[in-house]
């Protein structure tokens, strides 16, 4: 249930009905998706029509988007600021102002904005984003951990990195239940993504679920062609778990992997340090039968 501190309504869905425009403006305004200097020559032309429409706000928020891809937050701002006190006070409007204030690290009236958005429309999923990320740099992380819930449960279109986000907010949290469930969910819905199996593998790790690791260590190299790097990381947790003779066979059959690769690949640096750390293990343990 959404608190009564921020939200007007009772309509939890029509909460998120602006999400998928939200995530294009988040996507748009994240980054310049072109050169400064063609952004310029845009800032050029759009001021030159405000110029001749002063009262057109639509310039003005136009100029501002610009302004924001070019990096150029505080004159975005100023555009943004200018828009609303005339009285276009949309989401959009909150959204955009509220970006750039994240950028230049105001953490807290990003917060402010985002959240007085809602006296005319909904947040959107973007912004329940940019909340979850302004409320983790506050420190507040369990408002940062409401907000992204929120996106992940009604956005439309969620990537894996937000469940990323979201098991590293629970690691902060000391909710280690919850982040291995929040990273195996990830996992059945969006694949064996090497992001989400490396996550979840440490977390496994730290928690002392070390079978487990290994499971999903053994279904990755099911699943894969290129396998010694999957075997190295098997090996060093039987290494762990005390199953030295698995370790073994393990290491064994990276060395026989590599033999198998072609040459200009067996050259590459990454593969050469592997198959020489693998050899060193198998050199202590059969020499110096190390525990």
């Amino acid at each position: 249930m959404i608190p009564a501190r921020y939200l007007r309504h009772n309509d939890y869905r029509s909460y998120m009905k602006i999400t998928y425009l939200a995530i294009l403006i988040l996507t748009f305004t994240s980054a310049p998706l072109m050169g400064h200097g063609d952004l310029h020559e845009r800032i050029q032309f759009v001021t030159q029509e405000i110029e001749k429409n002063p009262s057109d706000f639509e310039l003005f928020l136009q100029r501002g988007s610009l302004f924001l891809q070019h990096q150029s937050y505080r004159r975005a701002i100023r555009d943004f600021r200018h828009c609303i006190s005339n009285g276009h006070r949309t989401p959009r409007h909150y959204y955009l102002l509220a970006k750039a204030r994240f950028e230049l690290g105001h953490y807290k009236k990003c917060v402010r904005h985002l959240l007085k958005s809602q006296t005319s429309a909904d947040l959107g999923g973007g912004a329940c984003y940019l909340l979850t990320r302004s409320f983790e740099h506050l420190g507040q992380l369990d408002e940062a951990a409401f907000w992204l819930h929120a996106y992940i449960e009604n956005a439309p279109f969620v990537r894996p990195e937000h469940f990323l986000a979201k098991a590293n907010l629970l690691h902060l949290q000391g909710k280690h239940h919850e982040k291995i469930d929040c990273l195996e969910g990830a996992i059945k819905q969006f694949g064996y993504l090497p992001g989400l199996v490396d996550k979840l593998s440490v977390f496994y790790q730290q928690t002392g679920r070390l079978e487990n690791a290994v499971k999903l260590q053994t279904k990755i190299l099911n699943q894969n062609t290129r396998k010694e790097f999957a075997l190295f990381i098997r090996a060093q947790l039987y290494h762990e778990m005390g199953d030295l003779i698995s370790v073994r066979a393990d290491l064994l059959q990276v060395i026989k992997e590599i033999g198998k690769l072609p040459l200009h690949i067996q050259r590459q640096k990454s593969v050469v340090e592997l198959k020489e750390n693998s050899q060193a293990m198998l050199f202590q343990m059969e020499n110096y039968a190390f525990e």
